[in-house]
């Protein structure tokens, strides 16, 4: 299936647009399986899956949710981590139990070694990921192989901004490194959605759409390999490249 576009032109479509993907890929399974970004530019795409939810729409209860990044060595208690964050805004209203939580990396390479193995074996449905300036896919910034597992990325600029709004002294929390989902759990995916917000990614956008070259260094260079993949632009970035 060729990569699908989708324009938007205020919050309000993003929202009906996250709905509607939602129901149509929940509804095809009972053992669903969803991976996310922590960001806090996907507010819209969390209160529009928490108000699908609250008012009836959308049931969770046998849905597994991967968490795509963490920082290392954290505990479930520790309140600067991209758990708390996805905690607060999403987990929590959406009343998902921890046993239907997976988390990338928390103590030890076990946690490690679990994350990249339950995506092995049940393979992720959908994951909605967040498009960065450079062709990031949320904080995965460069891999290797499309089977690459789970690994420590750096953290550049422009996500350490996003970074600072999850943790409480930011001046003296925020880290240089952050362990992310791999390509391979990416890849595999049945269902990939990419949301691009923001002027600064107009010009990876009109390399995803108009060019087919792979490139390593540009994870989201697969979205034109990918079987089911869409991106989703917002109204800024729907309204420079026209029709």
């Amino acid at each position: 299936m060729p990569l699908q576009l989708e324009k938007t032109e205020n919050s309000l479509d993003l929202q009906e647009l996250i709905q509607l993907i939602l129901k149509e890929e929940v509804s095809e399974k009972n053992d669903f399986s969803f991976a996310i970004n922590t960001s806090n530019n996907f507010h819209p795409i969390y209160e529009a899956i928490v108000s699908s939810f609250q008012s009836g729409d959308l049931s969770f209860n046998k849905t597994t949710f991967y968490s795509t990044e963490e920082f290392e060595n954290v505990s479930w208690s520790n309140t600067n981590t991209a758990y708390q964050y996805l905690d607060k805004y999403f987990y929590s209203p959406l009343e998902i139990k921890d046993e239907q939580k997976i988390i990338p990396f928390l103590f030890n390479m076990a946690h490690n070694n679990e994350y990249d193995g339950r995506i092995a074996n049940n393979k992720i449905d959908l994951a909605i990921l967040e498009l960065g300036p450079n062709g990031e896919l949320g904080f995965l910034n460069s891999f290797e192989k499309l089977t690459d597992k789970s690994s420590i990325q750096n953290i550049k600029n422009y996500q350490m901004e996003n970074i600072k709004s999850w943790i409480t002294n930011p001046e003296n929390q925020v880290p240089n490194s952050i362990f992310s989902i791999g390509m391979g759990g990416i890849f595999t995916s049945k269902k990939l959605v990419v949301y691009a917000s923001g002027v600064d990614k107009l010009n990876v956008v009109k390399r995803i759409l108009f060019s087919d070259r792979f490139d390593p260094n540009v994870p989201a260079s697969v979205l034109q390999k990918h079987r089911n993949a869409t991106l989703i632009l917002d109204p800024q970035l729907s309204y420079l490249l026209g029709n």
